[in-house]
């Protein structure tokens, strides 16, 4: 006969095996968050890497390549997303055949898109998704970009908002007021203010003196552009190192252009 003190027993045994059942499981399961953190992470910090030196030929599409890595261990990752849209805005630029960049920038819009949708205040979600979107619009002629103006302004000024500082921002909505004709908005002035502006928060970032350069180039103020090249090639320590011997490299080439208008 089963006496109650075996039952008892027996009943003790089984709820420390599933105790036991249980705390393995859950140790697993964080044994798993922790090793898919720590992969993601590694795969976002190679693809940052090979971003910053994006100099270096097919490093962008392989910084896409472990970007979308670390978006296979975790898809809801609006820095990741933003990051690669950032990459098809570069390698859209670099793009010699119309119908190629037109296919990066569309891309650039699509992972752009996610990132707001997974975090509307993601500031650099909404500065890639202006630029891509702004960008794609050029493409496409003058009367699409006319036609998008309000949405990519607000995207700026939006990634302006939640970020104050965030120094492309500000340059892409100088951009904005330097090519949208003054008819529907646009205001040179603002432009080189915004500029200004840019240049107050982070003096070493070189690429803002090559578009002030490229601006004032475009009004024929040769002078003054001269003048912001040298600044730029001065600089000793680029914010980024990587834009700085490209944008070095590209001062260069642009003063060659000035020397021959005269």
């Amino acid at each position: 006969m089963i006496t109650g003190e075996l039952i008892n027993r027996s009943f003790k045994v089984c709820l420390m095996i599933c105790l036991l059942c249980f705390l393995t499981w859950q140790l697993s399961n964080a044994q798993n968050t922790v090793d898919g953190k720590i992969s993601r992470l590694y795969f976002e910090r190679v693809a940052d890497r090979l971003y910053e030196t994006r100099e270096i030929p097919h490093n962008l599409e392989l910084a896409i390549q472990n970007y979308k890595k670390a978006l296979k261990i975790n898809a809801h990752q609006s820095v990741i997303n933003w990051k690669i849209s950032r990459c098809f805005w570069v390698l859209a630029n670099r793009a010699v055949q119309d119908t190629e960049r037109y296919r990066f920038y569309k891309q650039g819009i699509n992972y752009s898109k996610l990132a707001i949708e997974q975090d509307s205040e993601n500031s650099n979600a909404h500065l890639w998704y202006s630029l891509n979107a702004g960008s794609q619009a050029l493409e496409r002629g003058v009367m699409n970009t006319l036609y998008m103006r309000d949405a990519l302004k607000k995207a700026l000024e939006t990634a302006i908002k939640l970020e104050p500082d965030n120094v492309n921002a500000i340059l892409g909505l100088a951009g904005w007021y330097f090519y949208v004709p003054t008819l529907f908005g646009g205001d040179h002035t603002k432009t080189f203010a915004l500029i200004d502006q840019a240049l107050k928060i982070d003096p070493n970032y070189t690429t803002i003196y090559y578009r002030k350069a490229e601006m004032l180039v475009a009004e024929k103020r040769y002078s003054e552009a001269v003048d912001v090249l040298q600044r730029l090639l001065q600089i000793k320590n680029p914010t980024l190192p990587g834009d700085g011997r490209e944008d070095k490299s590209r001062a260069r080439e642009l003063l060659k252009t000035i020397e021959g208008e005269g």
